[in-house]
């Protein structure tokens, strides 16, 4: 946020937030893609907290990155109730609006006029549908729910965070 702040502090930030077990699975497999994860999943999200160790220091360098938080932070970038609250603390609540994507894709129109609402623009043209983008191929369909149930207890408080403090709930 502080990179973003310094361009233009009094912009507004619009946020689509993916159900975090989902964003969890589709980095994975998006990783998998593209030969930057060769652990099968339990594996890789058992090695992320690992392969992350020192990683937010190096990428508070301005120009810096970090490979595996940039490719194997499966959880942590799931982790939005970490995330969102420096948003929040930069350009203040009522210039962040925090969508679920799965919301705007799927062609809400209260989506959509929150949304004009928000960038105080005309109204979408009723017909108006947002294309998804960066779709996967689907694998995640084949985790099984053991795997998904425990995701869903690890990011708990993300979940928990995103409904008392955003209302949103999956």
């Amino acid at each position: 946020p502080e990179r973003i702040q310094a361009l233009r502090a009094n912009m507004k930030i619009v946020v689509l937030l993916r159900n975090p077990v989902e964003r969890t699975l589709s980095q994975y497999y998006h990783s998998c893609r593209w030969k930057l994860e060769t652990l099968p999943l339990e594996e890789a999200l058992a090695a992320e907290e690992n392969r992350l160790q020192g990683a937010l220091e190096v990428i508070k360098t301005p120009g810096a990155n970090h490979l595996s938080y940039q490719e194997h932070s499966y959880q942590a970038r799931s982790r939005y109730e970490e995330q969102l609250p420096n948003y929040f603390k930069r350009f203040g609540r009522d210039r962040v609006l925090v969508l679920r994507s799965e919301d705007l894709f799927c062609g809400n129109r209260a989506v959509l006029t929150k949304l004009e609402q928000f960038l105080n623009i005309a109204p979408f043209p009723r017909e108006t549908s947002i294309p998804r983008a960066n779709s996967g191929l689907g694998e995640a369909r084949h985790v099984p729910s053991s795997v998904r149930r425990k995701l869903e207890k690890e990011l708990a408080p993300t979940f928990n965070w995103l409904d008392t403090e955003l209302g949103l709930r999956w």
